[in-house]
């Protein structure tokens, strides 16, 4: 049996191989169909969970930029109680100041750098706080639904929230405004009231001052956005846990970086928004007449104006009195924004610009990206 087996084989070899050879590629084939089958429903899942996790996180970020226009009205309310000027402005007004005219200028001078100096870090780490905690939410509540569980509560999610708000406009404020007036009293007694300040003066100025308070402050920004140890203070164990992976993110050095520039472009604002008064408005109108609570705004005379070889004034060689800078930066900083972001837009009040600004920076919104995809996964 085995002899006549292996004559058949012999004389028909060729067609054995072949007939293998088809058999195999067969196998091979439908094992290719199904792989590439799994692959492409595969493919469609991946493709599926990255939409659905792309909107999410397109929402989170439309959330984010609606907390930051409704928190930043009431942080500037909070820095304008904390630098009240009214009743110096009130006094300088009603001649009842018993010959402290000098001393109320001066007071008011450290009012208005304070307060301009507070409004940009306030603001700064207001946006960058909240893009960084809002994204940390959006990840663990993506989570939730991909796992079909509800770990984040609502009430897990409103004390969270309420433990950095809280903070960075209570105490955190309090501190960050403390440290940044003793900073703004060191810098300014060296400047006289009837001291002449060119734009890059003015400059220079608020660089010793943000030099100074980053000394102070030593790179703890932490403590102005949240309190210390609170992630071991907390009952749930899952909001223990959020708000210890905040605290990694803002003593990380990405976050450090990101505020940073951030301050620095909210300096640029400062001194674009003062720009505009080192030069004659058209018709002689003062910019600042909508605020006549301030003193007098008057810049210099046309003697001052000296034109380049186009014609146009060179705000390079205009300088003004400090005494003529104060009400002017103490105008653009007790201006609140509103909670309608077309009117912000819109509008030209220093805080607003800080704020749009903050809130469309790309550094801060590719860290806010980063964060939501770690937490997300």
């Amino acid at each position: 049996m085995l002899s006549k087996l292996k004559s058949f084989a012999s004389r028909h070899k060729k067609k054995i191989i072949v007939g293998g050879v088809i058999v195999a590629a067969g196998f091979a084939l439908r094992y290719a169909q199904r792989k590439l089958v799994e692959y492409q429903e595969k493919q469609v899942k991946e493709f599926l969970e990255k939409t659905r996790r792309l909107q999410h996180f397109e929402s989170t970020e439309k959330t984010t930029d609606q907390a930051i226009i409704s928190l930043t009205t009431g942080l500037c309310e909070s820095v304008l109680k904390i630098f009240d000027t009214e009743s110096i402005l009130n006094e300088l007004r009603t001649n009842n100041h018993n010959g402290k005219k000098i001393e109320l200028w001066d007071e008011l001078k450290i009012l208005a750098f304070a307060k301009c100096t507070t409004l940009v870090y306030a603001i700064s780490l207001l946006v960058a706080s909240l893009r960084v905690q809002l994204n940390i939410i959006g990840g663990y509540l993506y989570k939730d639904t991909l796992q079909s569980t509800e770990k984040i509560t609502k009430d897990i999610q409103t004390i969270y929230s309420l433990v950095l708000i809280q903070h960075l406009m209570g105490t955190g404020l309090n501190t960050l405004a403390k440290i940044i007036r003793e900073n703004v009293i060191k810098v300014m007694k060296t400047h006289s009231l009837k001291e002449k300040l060119m734009l890059n003066d003015v400059e220079q100025i608020f660089w010793s001052i943000q030099t100074s308070v980053d000394k102070d402050i030593n790179k703890n920004l932490v403590q102005f956005i949240l309190p210390a140890e609170v992630h071991h203070n907390q009952q749930d164990e899952i909001l223990n846990k959020m708000l210890a992976d905040s605290m990694d993110v803002f003593e990380c050095g990405d976050f450090l970086e990101v505020c940073e520039s951030s301050i620095n472009n909210a300096f640029a604002v400062v001194i674009d928004k003062i720009a505009d008064f080192y030069v004659e408005p058209e018709n002689g109108k003062n910019k600042l007449n909508d605020h006549e609570q301030e003193p007098s705004t008057s810049r210099g005379t046309s003697e001052n104006l000296i034109l380049n070889n186009n014609g146009h004034v060179n705000i390079n060689t205009i300088s003004l009195p400090l005494a003529k800078l104060i009400p002017i930066l103490n105008a653009l900083t007790s201006q609140i924004p509103t909670t309608n972001a077309a009117d912000n837009k819109s509008s030209k009040n220093l805080a607003s610009s800080i704020t749009i600004l903050q809130s469309l920076n790309q550094h801060l919104k590719t860290l806010g990206a980063n964060v939501y995809e770690v937490y997300s996964h």
